[in-house]
Parts: structure tokens; C-alpha cells; sequence
């Protein structure tokens, strides 16, 4: 008799080990898990990346896909953009400032488009190669004025010539990922006038 309950002890010592280990090795598998979902996030969300440059606080930190940059209030002076993709293809943007025209030349892949020196009001942008096969990228601007000013895309101008903007969002998605874009329906993108 006590080497049967010898043994059944033995096998209960060891059904706690086992599952001990079952658990934990779930455990493993479970937060395993959660970080790959995290990392999947962070790399789709670390498609584009930009920064501006605003006289009171200098470059911001690089700002990832669909957040706002910039504060409200200080005006931005200059911005770069770039993207981490292995797709041949750039991000080009322009910018307005000083006098009232589009610079000469499209700024891309991190590049400065701005002197720091004087507001930027408004800004383009598009999409080359594979990039702009395989992609879509909005953006919109915020000002004082307008507050925020309606999603532009592929070349539409987004800002006010009147006011400097102080905030923008850029948006990079998958050619066939759905996304509630109507320009010029509820907000204008682009303000020639300012409606104070």
C-alpha cells in the first residue's frame, strides 16, 4: 500500500511540473505573441516618418504615420519627410513660404523644404515609381485660422496663404486599404482668403 501512494504522489509531483511548465511555456507564447502584434503595428505605422522645424522649439522628434507634428501655436519653418520602405519610389513635397510660390525644386527623402528663416503656409505632395503604385499618401495642414483644413492627396495643395501653418498630419496607406478621403466636401484644403 505505501507503494502505491509512493507512486501516485510521484505522479501528482509531477502533473504539478508539467502543468507548471504548460503554464509558463503559455505564458511565453502569449506575450510572444502580443509583441510580434506590437512590432507588426510599429513597423506599418514606421512607413513614413517627418519632422518639423519651428523657431521656438527647433527639429521635433520624427513623428510616425497619422500623428500630428507640430504644436499649435508655433508656426512651422521648415519640414522633412521620408519613408521606410523598400519600394523604389520617393515621397516629394513643396512647400509656400516667403513668397508666396512653391519653391523651384520638389524636396524628397528627407530632405529640408523650408529655410527656417520664414512660415511655411502650405505644402504638396506625391508619390513616384513603386510607391505611388503600390501606395496613397493625404495630408493636411492646421493653422490659426482654419483650424484643420481638409485631407489633400497626390499634388493638391493643403494650407492658407494668409496664415502659417502649425500642425500636420501625413497618412501613407496600401493602394487597396479604404480611407474616408472627399476633398473640398466638408473643409477646403487649400484657403486663398482668410475667413477670420
Amino acid at each position: 500500500m505505501d507503494n502505491n501512494s509512493s507512486v501516485v504522489n510521484k505522479i501528482k509531483k509531477n502533473n504539478k511540473r508539467v502543468f507548471k511548465i504548460l503554464l509558463f511555456a503559455i505564458s511565453i507564447l502569449i506575450v510572444s505573441v502580443f509583441s510580434l502584434i506590437q512590432f507588426m503595428q510599429y513597423k506599418k505605422d514606421s512607413i513614413i516618418v517627418y519632422r518639423v522645424y519651428t523657431s521656438e522649439n527647433g527639429w521635433s522628434k520624427w513623428y510616425r504615420n497619422n500623428q500630428v507634428a507640430g504644436d499649435k501655436g508655433n508656426i512651422i519653418l521648415a519640414i522633412e519627410i521620408k519613408t521606410n520602405l523598400k519600394e523604389t519610389g520617393y515621397v516629394f513635397y513643396n512647400t509656400l513660404s516667403d513668397e508666396l510660390s512653391f519653391n523651384d525644386n520638389d524636396e524628397y527623402d528627407g530632405l529640408t523644404s523650408g529655410d527656417k528663416r520664414y512660415p511655411l503656409y502650405a505644402i504638396r505632395m506625391f508619390l513616384t515609381d513603386n510607391l505611388y503604385k503600390n501606395y496613397k499618401i493625404y495630408y493636411r495642414t492646421h493653422n490659426k485660422s482654419d483650424n484643420w483644413l481638409g485631407w489633400s492627396s497626390n499634388k493638391e495643395v493643403s494650407g492658407n496663404k494668409n496664415v502659417g501653418m502649425d500642425q500636420i498630419q501625413i497618412k501613407l496607406i496600401e493602394i487597396n486599404e479604404e480611407f474616408n478621403y472627399e476633398p473640398n466636401k466638408t473643409h477646403r484644403n487649400f484657403m486663398e482668403d482668410n475667413y477670420e
